[in-house]
């Protein structure tokens, strides 16, 4: 139970259609904490895998390219995938079921860096998810001038470009939500 598994390299976890890969609790009543992507480069694989009762199953923190098919994510407490940061990413014939989100998407740019993330999100299938099947944030900023110092600090900005093409959605909170929203740091 509240076990984590962080992963500081590219990963490859492909099941076949007979024989998936299962990420679970031993028991249905322990709920295991999230498996952690960190900065990779490369492609990260997900397919034919089974996460069932966790809190977030895989959470992707500036992971360059991400490709996750043919996978369930069922009795997650909070989100099946989450995606951080400039990254690519695709989601195919997933089905997220019994949740409170099943696809979250943020990019928060930050003083010198822009964010640019791109998502694909095709042929899935969202059932039950309480709060929203997919969810997206995009926070830039508008830069600021420093007065004390005589220069200005450029604004950087943030995009999520999402393509959500295909799904089903039943029973859940709210289909989609994007945010995209600046401020001027001070």
């Amino acid at each position: 139970s509240g076990i984590s598994l962080t992963a500081n390299g590219k990963v490859y976890a492909v099941g076949t259609p007979d024989s998936h890969i299962k990420f679970k609790a031993p028991s249905s009543a322990q709920f295991w904490n999230t498996i952690v992507v960190n900065n990779t480069s490369g492609t990260n694989t997900y397919q034919y895998c089974d996460f069932e009762n966790g809190t977030n199953a895989l959470d992707f923190h500036a992971a360059s390219k991400n490709s996750i098919s043919y996978c369930t994510f069922s009795n997650i407490v909070s989100y099946g995938v989450v995606f951080r940061e400039s990254s690519i990413n695709m989601v195919s014939y997933c089905t997220f079921q019994n949740g409170l989100y099943g696809i979250g998407m943020t990019a928060g740019a930050y003083i010198g860096v822009d964010i640019n993330q791109t998502t694909k999100i095709n042929n899935c299938s969202f059932s039950h998810c309480a709060s929203h099947a997919i969810w997206g944030e995009a926070h830039g900023n508008a830069g600021r001038y420093s007065g004390s110092n005589y220069y200005w600090i450029w604004g950087q900005s943030a995009w999520l470009n999402v393509d959500v093409t295909d799904c089903i959605f039943d029973s859940v909170g709210i289909g989609c939500l994007f945010y995209a929203y600046g401020e001027q740091w001070n």
